[in-house]
């Protein structure tokens, strides 16, 4: 049966969390698996530690078709997906580019992009 797959890498934690779905290409898939890492794993992973690298990747019938960077913050969850926080409205899109922008500058910070520059 063809799947979609969700993976939820943290690197540093060495955890990762994988989303199964049903073939379905008209389907979101990201954002249910975010909200299902949230409410399930988030509370007692990361209670205490609010910045985490993330690397997310989704394959379609076993051929990866997306992968990025990005990381867990606890602002940007509560933000998207708590009652209280800015309204999400669906804006997954917003959400992801919020998420890859956070890990970035914090790799920078580590110096983690020695002599590497974004494109204009």
């Amino acid at each position: 049966m063809a799947k979609t797959i969700v993976k939820l890498n943290f690197p540093r934690i060495n955890r990762e969390f994988t989303y199964e779905y049903e073939h379905d290409m008209e389907q979101e898939r990201i954002e249910p698996s975010l909200r299902r890492f949230y409410e399930q794993e988030a509370p007692e992973l990361f209670a205490l530690y609010g910045y985490a690298p993330m690397d997310v990747s989704v394959e379609e019938d076993g051929e990866e078709t997306w992968q990025v960077a990005a990381c867990y913050q606890e602002t940007l969850w509560h933000s998207f997906f708590c009652e209280g926080g800015e309204p999400w409205h669906g804006s997954i899109d917003r959400f992801v580019t919020s998420l890859i922008s956070r890990r970035w500058r914090e790799d920078e910070r580590d110096g983690l992009h020695e002599g590497i520059r974004l494109a204009a």
